[in-house]
């Protein structure tokens, strides 16, 4: 059950801290820690909700979040038919050599690098895990409970031993458990203490990594809050990328997927018009947010290997998947399909969440010793391995496939790249890579399709991770790179234009990469794009080729009724509905998509099912159903719930409805203008005025008609699919704010391009192993 007493405090850039830590003890809370960094000021406190309105009144106060507790997003996926890993340990000898990750989890093993599990080790004894440590107190860092910490380095870094691979002569047969970078070193940065997750300063812990060893480059971590929204976190995540080029971190988007409306799909990601599940600080622009898919693993292996989504979930968090073809699918048999708990996108800006997807489902990986293993211990060998999934699972995945392409690319196997290379080029590489798995795994059918259209989209982002793909030649395609993000020559300003021509054979699709890392944004504006740069690519008849499936922030509106975090007052009587007026906007058209209530609840922690209306406004207080759902919601914490309505009238009058069938919910409770809340105990028969303030979210999409230019996104891509013969020229322009700059570079702003194909002038011998 979260604290919900604690909160995070973020003041305008060189405000005193004392102060704002004075007002918070007078009001009678308490100080639990400070955080000054160039890119904020940051208080976090305990205090009685009822006293955040005046503590939200202090001018230089910026922004009020509840701290959200952190949690777990908890072989054959190294295959030529999943990953496609193995092809590179084996063709071209790339394990992982010379790459340090760091990850942060729940604790390593034994927690002693001299006696842990061999998998961690290099074949001759010597561990590969250089350190292991707990910020808060060394004492804990071993592995606790269900070893999830284990389980993501093993997916990560084990090399197999106890299965059967010699790591010291590189031999990893296809059936051992090796993980996605078997040679390669890590840091362990333990987070929990006494089995309980500590929320960690973001900043403090990339730093901390970084120090321990020079070469750390790649940070892992399944973990994270709930609430899908552009957190402090998300905005540490971004500051340090910013500050540190070279830095990638990678983060799952979390198993927050649910059916709620029991309509066969999986909430949210599809119309891709109201925020998702996705966890913080995942919803960082800077770094890679992991999504899940199903594997290759059906019945008769043991774990969860005879289990549908039904059964599936029923076991784990509730009835989350009552409806086909969901609920009788297999939860491991399909790599093309989505693990239905993967938690879908948007951002609630907008941007595409998740960015890249790999299997998620009955992973056999590392078991900690004394520990219960995720979903059980492999039956053949339990003292070695056990079962894992999660898009916990599918992080480490992609962040060892990053530690290879680093590798790929320090070893200087592609001619001309600077070392070290960026965060932006490696990002850019994988998802330029990545398989399109779209329409998923259940047809066409409009009902029931899992994932809308071709690349991007919010439920599995740019696609599956294949790293052959991304490296390497694949059906006559080859690899070229273009603005390394690294010198001022690869860096744009506003209105300036960089220019890349490519030439190529007819037969091999096109596809056309860029990716910068952007300055943080704000927790007030969602974290929103700054420097926007934009991707196009010219034919040879000079036909300009846009971003696939573009999106400007005028296809997104949010509607508001809340301003601050007032006192709180339960309600104890059932059966109530709760009404609360908006005003729809001038721009229009819209389509009212979702709606989200806010929630407390100090009693209950669990699914429960809630009703949302949209109702008419007679002019006086609430008129008639417009439309209506019903769905699960996992309390305490918010949800944002599927509302249709297609006949939105600017200027009119509406109300968002919330009816409940229980006492679990309070509410917060402010002096709120005249006639806009509204409560009714009869099912909306008859209302009464409430000096209430509930927290509602309401949105729409617009019709903005054709979109050419992608100003909410920092990835952008464009696939040809039969490009004809010739010479192409890739744009790329920028629209940067100058005081966002980089001072590194020239105040512009620095990027990276990465072009697949068929290139006649290709240099094919660089491309290959040394």
């Amino acid at each position: 059950m979260p604290d919900q007493t604690k909160f995070s405090v973020l003041l305008f850039k060189g405000e005193d801290i004392g102060a704002v830590g004075t007002a918070v003890e007078n009001l009678g809370g308490k100080v639990l820690g400070t955080q000054s960094y160039w890119h904020k000021d940051q208080i976090d406190i305990q205090i009685d909700p009822a006293k955040l309105s005046v503590l939200a009144r202090i001018p230089v106060v910026k922004w009020i979040e509840q701290s959200l507790p952190i949690s777990p997003c908890s072989n054959i996926v190294a295959s030529n038919t999943v990953c496609d890993v193995k092809t590179l340990w084996d063709t071209y000898g790339l394990h992982g050599e010379g790459q340090v990750v760091g990850i942060a989890d729940s604790g390593l093993d034994t927690g002693n690098t001299n006696t842990l599990n061999l998998d961690f080790k290099d074949g001759q004894g010597n561990s590969r895990i250089l350190l292991i440590t707990n910020a808060l107190d060394n004492s804990y860092l071993s592995d606790f409970a269900d070893g999830h910490g284990t389980m993501v380095a093993g997916v990560l870094l084990g090399n197999g031993h106890n299965s059967g691979a010699d790591p010291t002569n590189n031999y990893f047969p296809s059936d051992c458990f090796a993980g996605m970078a078997p040679k390669a070193q890590g840091i362990f940065q333990v987070l929990a203490t006494n089995s309980i997750w500590n929320i960690p300063d973001i900043t403090e812990l990339f730093t901390s990594a970084t120090n321990a060893s020079t070469n750390l480059f790649i940070h892992s971590n399944s973990w994270g809050e709930w609430g899908g929204r552009y957190s402090t976190m998300s905005h540490d995540v971004d500051a340090f990328a910013w500050s540190n080029k070279n830095f990638l971190s990678v983060f799952g988007v979390g198993n927050e997927g649910i059916d709620s409306d029991s309509s066969g799909r999986i909430d949210a990601g599809y119309e891709g018009t109201f925020p998702g599940q996705i966890r913080s600080p995942a919803t960082a622009k800077n770094c890679i947010s992991v999504g899940a898919t199903e594997n290759l693993r059906e019945n008769g292996w043991g774990g969860s290997t005879n289990c549908a989504w039904g059964e599936y979930a029923l076991n784990s968090n509730g009835l989350c998947f009552p409806a086909e073809p969901v609920n009788t699918d297999h939860v491991s048999d399909n790599v093309g399909g989505m693990m239905a708990r993967s938690s879908r996108g948007p951002c609630e800006d907008g941007r595409f969440k998740p960015e890249i997807v790999a299997p998620g489902m009955n992973v056999l990986t590392v078991r900690g010793t004394n520990t219960t293993a995720c979903y059980g211990p492999y039956t053949d060998d339990p003292d070695h391995y056990g079962w894992f999934g999660g898009t916990s699972c599918a992080t480490p995945l992609v962040a060892g496939m990053a530690a290879i392409v680093r590798q790929y690319l320090t070893e200087g196997r592609y001619p001309g790249i600077a070392n070290p290379p960026s965060a932006a080029l490696i990002k850019a590489i994988l998802i330029n890579g990545a398989t399109n798995i779209a329409p998923g795994q259940y047809g066409t059918d409009a009902a029931t399709q899992e994932i809308p259209y071709l690349r991007p989209n919010n439920v599995a982002g740019w696609g599956r991770a294949n790293l052959n793909s991304a490296l390497f030649s694949l059906q006559g395609s080859g690899l070229k790179i273009f603005g390394t993000d690294i010198t001022p020559d690869d860096a744009i300003g506003t209105n300036d234009v960089a220019e890349y021509q490519v030439t190529v054979k007819a037969g091999t699709p096109l596809t056309a990469t860029l990716a910068w890392t952007d300055y943080p944004g704000s927790p007030v504006a969602g974290g929103a794009l700054v420097n926007d740069l934009d991707l196009t690519v010219i034919a040879p008849d000079g036909t300009t080729n846009f971003p696939n499936n573009a999106k400007t922030a005028d296809m997104m509106e949010h509607v508001w009724n809340y301003s601050s975090e007032p006192s709180l007052s339960r309600y104890s009587a059932p059966d109530r509905t709760i009404a609360v007026k908006f005003t729809a906007s001038t721009n229009c058209p819209a389509v009212l998509t979702g709606a989200e209530f806010k929630m407390y609840c100090l009693q209950y922690y669990g699914n429960e099912k809630l009703t949302l209306e949209l109702r008419s406004d007679t002019g006086s207080e609430p008129g008639s159903v417009l439309t209506n759902t019903t769905a699960l919601c996992w309390l305490p914490y918010p949800k944002c719930f599927p509302l249709s309505y297609t006949n939105i009238i600017p200027g009119s009058n509406y109300y968002i409805c919330a009816v409940f069938s229980n006492d679990h919910f309070y509410y917060p409770e402010d002096t709120s203008v005249s006639g806009n809340s509204w409560i009714s105990s009869n099912g909306g028969s008859t209302w009464a005025s409430t000096n209430c303030e509930y927290f509602v979210d309401a949105f729409f999409s617009h019709d903005v008609g054709p979109v050419t230019k992608d100003n909410v996104n920092n990835v952008e891509g464009i696939d040809i699919a039969d490009p004809s013969s010739g010479t192409y020229t890739i744009r790329v322009t920028g629209n940067v704010l100058t005081e966002h700059g980089d001072p590194d570079f020239d105040n512009k702003q620095p990027f990276a391009v990465v072009v697949r194909g068929d290139f006649p002038d290709l240099r094919r011998q660089a491309m290959g192993a040394f």
